[in-house]
């Protein structure tokens, strides 16, 4: 068997302070077989209403690195958990993850909107950047053409021009905040990892009793 991620051992870690492997799907936990736990949690309807199981069945869906990722299910599970009520102390640490999974959403769709909104002035600029580089250009032919108006033309085309790349700085720099946006992890992995720090901090602080 290959070596476990190193998230899903939170799961082993939570198991190992109860009294012993009471059902298969606990069984399976402890051999860190995590496909085999799956379908045992998804075939034993009795789980459905034990808050342990709930919970463990929670952190398997929502370890991106274990093969039965699924945050949605993730997010059910603990919901439940919370509306059953049955062991305040996993009742909490399921509150506390679910704040967290909250949170990241919060911080997704904040950057998708910094993202296009950097888009847009994006857009914005280079359209400026491209009219001021066609008057810059029809002044140099008036140049060209114009020689009594050489002195004026030239002072003007040379404030364009300083102008020009003002707006060049300005586009690079959105340019370098849009390649940072589009750098932010937003695949759910990301997201899940957060929350699967958050169930180990809490692991390390509540043990389930």
């Amino acid at each position: 068997m290959a070596r476990p991620a190193g998230w899903l051992v939170i799961v082993v870690t939570m198991l190992a302070s109860t009294a012993c492997a009471s059902s298969e799907f606990d069984r399976y936990l402890r051999a860190q077989r995590w496909a085999d736990a799956e379908r045992a949690f998804a075939m034993d309807s009795s789980l459905q209403h034990d808050p342990r199981a709930l919970f463990d069945a929670a952190m398997l869906y929502l370890a991106p690195d274990g093969g039965s990722y699924d945050p949605e299910r993730g997010r059910e599970l603990l919901e439940r958990l919370v509306e059953l009520d049955a062991k305040p102390e996993l009742a909490q640490r399921a509150r506390s993850i679910l704040a967290i999974l909250g949170d990241l959403d919060r911080a997704t769709a904040n950057a998708a909107t910094l993202h296009e909104e950097s888009t847009r002035q994006i857009t914005a600029l280079t359209a400026d950047v491209e009219r001021m580089r066609e008057a810059v250009a029809r002044l140099e032919e008036s140049l060209r053409d114009e020689k009594e108006e050489h002195d004026l033309l030239r002072r003007i085309a040379e404030r364009l021009e300083g102008d020009l790349r003002d707006r060049d700085l300005q586009l690079r720099a959105l340019h370098e905040e849009l390649d940072r946006l589009k750098a932010i992890d937003l695949d759910p992995a990301r997201r899940s990892r957060a929350a699967g720090a958050a169930a180990g901090a809490a692991s390390a602080t509540q043990r389930p009793h």
